[in-house]
């Protein structure tokens, strides 16, 4: 049963990325600058969930195969209760049951999945483990600070999608706490995200032959998603959506090439 796990995950992700992938760009869409976004978004889910499900099936215990598919299930839920919130909120077919609890879930998943989980992707690829028992510490602060991310941003006073009112925002002195949690966050999140990249870049150096060809082109898909969403933090406006979509094209290319460089080149 376990090696079937995998693949009825990556069917329930897929399931959940393509209708959340079309329904979210069609609710959105205001021009053919759009479509990019939507088509990005549908491919890195499926990619992680495909990729996940294969490597996860084949070495099961290697952590990386499961953070990949994690990530595909990540997309699926953001795009699919993203699509949802909306319809129910800022569309005539509104409203709908829970709707803005689907919207708030889809404001906040998005940091454990883009920042989260492709920072422990950087530190555990290929092996699935540390570079060293001296990187535990690094490793546990980038967690701290993902998770007290996500609870800030779950947490924030800042309206959601289309001026969609948080439901859980907490109001007076928790709200300004929640904004200062959420300011330090922001500061914290382009050296965690450079620690990770740093992990990758050393292990990088370390390697040989064709364990060194295969992480050359991992590292820079990952290179493109790190800057790409360190940028989307530090920016705002245009300049953070052209950052965003690079860092979304980094991340949808981190799975398949983690996925040939795992299970060709054996590199577990």
């Amino acid at each position: 049963m376990r090696p079937r796990l995998p693949w009825i995950v990556a069917g329930g992700a897929i399931a959940l990325v393509i209708p959340g992938a079309a329904g979210t760009t069609a609710i959105d869409w205001t021009d053919a600058a759009d479509l990019p976004f939507g088509v990005g978004f549908a491919l890195m889910g499926v990619a992680c969930a495909a990729t996940g499900a294969v490597v996860a099936s084949r070495v099961p215990r290697n952590p990386v195969g499961w953070i990949i598919l994690a990530m595909g299930v990540g997309v699926g839920v953001l795009l699919a209760f993203g699509a949802y919130g909306e319809a129910g909120t800022t569309t005539s077919h509104g409203p709908l049951p829970l709707d803005e609890y689907a919207l708030w879930l889809s404001n906040w998943v998005g940091i454990p999945v883009f920042f989260g989980l492709t920072g422990f992707l950087l530190m555990l690829f290929p092996t699935g483990q540390l570079l060293s028992r001296r990187w535990r510490v690094p490793a546990w602060v980038f967690g701290a600070v993902v998770t007290v991310a996500t609870v800030g941003y779950a947490l924030t006073s800042e309206p959601m999608a289309n001026d969609v009112p948080n439901p859980v925002a907490p109001s007076g002195s928790g709200a300004d706490f929640v904004r200062i949690v959420n300011d330090v966050t922001d500061v914290l999140a382009l050296p965690g995200l450079g620690t990770a990249v740093l992990a990758l870049v050393l292990r990088l150096r370390r390697s040989r032959g064709v364990e060194r060809m295969q992480l050359k082109w991992f590292t820079y898909a990952a290179a493109l998603a790190g800057l790409g969403l360190a940028l989307t933090v530090v920016s705002g406006g245009v300049v953070a959506d052209l950052a965003f979509f690079l860092g979304l094209t980094g991340v949808a290319l981190m799975p398949v090439l983690a996925g040939v460089a795992i299970l060709r080149y054996r590199l577990y």
